[in-house]
């Protein structure tokens, strides 16, 4: 490659070694506004997942990189089991990455996933926060969107909305039919277990 300002560097002052100076100096500013320029790639996809136990949950996220540089994944922090990446090769451009978990437990998860751009430059950290579901021991229905209170911030456990006359926070326990509706006088009331 031609640089002129070395060339002219070395008809003004016939310095060989101050002309491969300018040519050095130019290539590494030439090199600084490639790395200065490069944008970061991008992770785009539903963060917040709704998990119920034992079922297989599918987790699509488009990766993207404005300069169209090649990108590669990298799942930071994930489950000790019951996850899978299903991409076996290094992500292209504009493609996207297929995640599933399944869990078998209510041990709190936390999954997080980095792209990393060919310039070395990474996208934000995509932090997935898991709203699970027990199943409601089979007696009730979960409500993703209210949550019982717990201390991890990437874990929710699903309220149970319990069928009759299940109760309890997983709807585990029978409620007594007798303490709502209490029998007449001199009757006596024997509740039927569900």
């Amino acid at each position: 490659n031609m640089y002129p300002t070395c060339i002219f560097d070395f008809v003004a002052t016939m310095n060989e070694t101050f002309a491969e100076y300018t040519k050095e100096t130019t290539i590494d500013f030439e090199n600084t506004e490639t790395i200065m320029s490069n944008k970061p790639p991008e992770i785009v996809g539903k963060l917040h997942q709704q998990l119920t136990i034992n079922q297989t949950t599918y987790v699509r996220l488009n990766i993207s990189d404005p300069d169209n540089d090649n990108m590669t994944y990298y799942v930071l922090t994930q489950p000790d089991s019951d996850f899978d990446e299903s991409n076996s090769t290094s992500p292209v451009i504009g493609t996207s990455v297929i995640i599933n978990i399944t869990s078998e437990s209510e041990q709190p998860i936390y999954i997080a996933v980095v792209v990393v751009d060919s310039k070395g430059l990474s996208s934000e950290v995509a932090e997935f926060t898991i709203i699970y579901c027990t199943n409601c021991s089979g007696h009730g229905l979960c409500n993703f969107n209210e949550t019982q209170n717990i201390t991890y911030p990437y874990y929710l456990l699903a309220v149970c909305e319990c069928q009759s006359p299940w109760s309890g926070d997983d709807c585990e326990e029978d409620k007594d039919g007798c303490l709502d509706i209490p029998c007449p006088m001199e009757t006596t009331c024997i509740d039927a277990p569900a």
